[in-house]
C-alpha cells in the first residue's frame, strides 16, 4: 500500500474515471457510517442514556423470530451478491490521460501505483491541501488495515490516495503511527 499525494488538473478537477472510484467508496464508508448513526439510535435511550433492550421471550419464541429474520437476511444477500455481480459486469474504461501522483518514493504514473499487479484499489483520505481537518473515518480505515500478503496473493495493491502533499501527509503519518509506506 502506497500513501500518495495526487495532483489535479489545472482546474482543480479529478479525472472523472477517479471521482467514480472515490465516490463508490465515499459512499460504503457513508452506509457504514448511517448504520453506525442508525445502530447507535436503536440501542440509546437518549432521555435515560441507558442501553435500550429488546424483549426477553421464550427459546421458541426466538427461534421463531430469528428463522424469519435468516430468511429476509438471505434474500438480502442474494439481492446484493447479484448487485455485485452486476458491477463486475461493467465495462472498463481506457484511460490514456497521464497522472502524475507524489509518492514515498518520488514521482509515480498511474500504472506505476498498480505495483505490478493486475488489480488497483484506491482509497480517497480525505485531507485537503493546507487543511488542518483529517477525517476520522479515514483514520479508522488506515488504523485497522491488516496485512497486505492477502490482497498480494489475490494480485491486488491498495493505495490511499490525498489531494494534500506529502509534506502535509508525513507528519500526520508519524502522530498516528502508521507504518503503511
Amino acid at each position: 500500500m502506497v500513501l500518495v499525494s495526487r495532483s489535479v488538473d489545472s482546474d482543480g478537477q479529478l479525472d472523472r474515471t477517479l471521482q467514480a472510484l472515490y465516490i463508490s467508496i465515499r459512499y460504503q464508508l457513508h452506509l457504514i457510517r448511517e448504520r453506525t448513526i442508525t445502530m447507535n439510535k436503536e440501542n440509546i435511550n437518549l432521555a435515560k442514556n441507558k442501553i435500550a433492550l429488546p424483549k426477553v421471550v421464550s427459546q421458541d419464541e426466538w427461534l421463531t423470530a430469528r428463522k424469519e429474520l435468516l430468511v429476509k437476511e438471505k434474500e438480502a444477500r442474494r439481492a446484493q451478491d447479484a448487485l455485485a455481480a452486476e458491477r463486475r459486469r461493467l465495462p472498463m474504461v481506457r484511460i490514456d490521460k497521464d497522472y502524475a501522483f507524489e509518492g514515498p518514493d518520488g514521482k509515480a504514473s498511474l500504472l506505476d501505483l498498480f505495483d505490478g499487479r493486475r488489480q488497483l484499489i484506491v482509497y480517497h483520505f480525505m485531507m485537503e491541501p493546507g487543511s488542518d481537518h483529517r477525517c476520522p473515518g479515514c483514520s479508522l480505515l488506515v488504523d485497522n488495515i491488516g496485512h497486505l500478503a492477502h490482497m498480494h496473493a489475490r494480485d491486488t495493491t491498495l493505495v490511499l490516495m490525498s489531494r494534500a502533499p506529502l509534506s502535509q501527509i508525513k507528519p500526520y503519518k508519524r502522530r498516528m503511527g502508521w507504518t503503511v509506506p
